[in-house]
């Protein structure tokens, strides 16, 4: 069984100017590699009105059933916020990139799938990456 992987970018202009750059590059990755590559603005508004923002794990299942997708294989969360984008990521079970640039992770911070410093390099690790349910645990909510 092939394993559909799906990547979910934090945008709010702090990884990348998403407006110009990123979408070109996700046009290009997505068809080069054949993984669909949504992205989460900050505040996600459901279709009943009810309003979730990040770290809430709702957040993350919402965006991954509009992919009629799952956490765990394959799924997995870029973002530069150790406390919204990489702790929401494992609260719903997602593999999570940190792009952290010239920070360091410090305890108790949440512990990343992978710490990179660009997001480029996030998208290079992630169309590589071996990525099994058992090193995405889901945090309890």
């Amino acid at each position: 069984m092939t394993v559909r992987r799906i990547a979910l970018f934090d945008l709010d202009n702090t990884l990348t100017d998403h407006t110009t750059a990123f979408t070109l590059w996700a046009t290009e990755f997505s068809g080069s590699t054949g993984v669909p590559v949504p992205w989460l603005m900050k505040a996600e508004e459901r279709h009943d009105g009810a309003r979730h923002h990040k770290p809430d794990p709702e957040l993350f299942r919402l965006a991954l059933d509009e992919l009629q997708a799952h956490a765990g294989a394959g799924a997995a969360m870029v973002g530069d916020c150790l406390a919204t984008d990489v702790e929401g990521g494992l609260r719903a079970g997602l593999h999570t990139v940190w792009v952290a640039g010239e920070r360091a992770r410090l305890p108790p911070d949440p512990m990343p799938t992978r710490t990179v410093q660009t997001v480029v390099e996030a998208a290079d690790w992630l169309r590589t990456a071996v990525l099994s349910p058992a090193r995405a645990p889901a945090l309890t909510a």
